[in-house]
């Protein structure tokens, strides 16, 4: 179940990352009955908390991701999630430390699409003469999953042209009709 929630937020590339890293070393079970298994599978709560709720303007404290973790491992400290990102790193993701006073933040830097990439796409999307508006809305939930939530958010605006969105679905001999 996990996994089928993270493989629909993160790319295949990262994920296939994390997942042949946590069947490498340790081959244990990576979720049983909603717990971790081991601690490889742990990098997949703590990738998608990275993924899902950060960004440059919106670091993540070790407290903040030791909450969001701790629903799945009762003993999740700060050394814990200094050696998990830092295995991340290790996998080649960017995840960059700003240290504040005596409190250190995390964010994931690099993503697929820049938040501009993004906002090109659905705008492509959502003035295309051939993709519905009920399509149109499922593809741009989609590329907002890209991103994380707080950046999502500004994506958001005046996306939808009804007004130049066919009402039917156009099939001709060469090709299927689009879902």
């Amino acid at each position: 179940m996990l996994y089928l929630e993270i493989q629909q937020i993160v790319s295949p590339f990262a994920l296939q990352l994390l997942y042949n890293h946590s069947m490498g070393q340790n081959t244990g079970n990576i979720v049983s009955g909603g717990h971790m298994g081991n601690n490889k599978g742990r990098l997949y709560l703590l990738y998608r908390y990275l993924y899902q709720n950060t960004d440059e303007s919106h670091p993540a404290s070790r407290r903040q991701i030791m909450n969001a973790v701790l629903g799945s491992e009762d003993t999740y400290t700060r050394n814990t999630v200094t050696s998990d990102i830092k295995e991340l790193r290790d996998l080649g993701f960017d995840i960059p430390q700003i240290p504040d006073g005596t409190y250190l933040y995390y964010y994931l830097a690099s993503r697929e699409f820049e938040p501009q990439e993004i906002r090109l796409l659905m705008d492509a999307v959502s003035a295309s003469k051939f993709i519905t508006e009920k399509q149109s809305k499922t593809l741009i939930n989609k590329l907002r999953d890209f991103t994380s939530k707080y950046q999502a958010e500004k994506l958001t605006g005046n996306l939808y042209c009804s007004d130049i969105k066919p009402t039917n679905i156009l099939v001709t001999p060469d090709c299927e009709p689009m879902l």
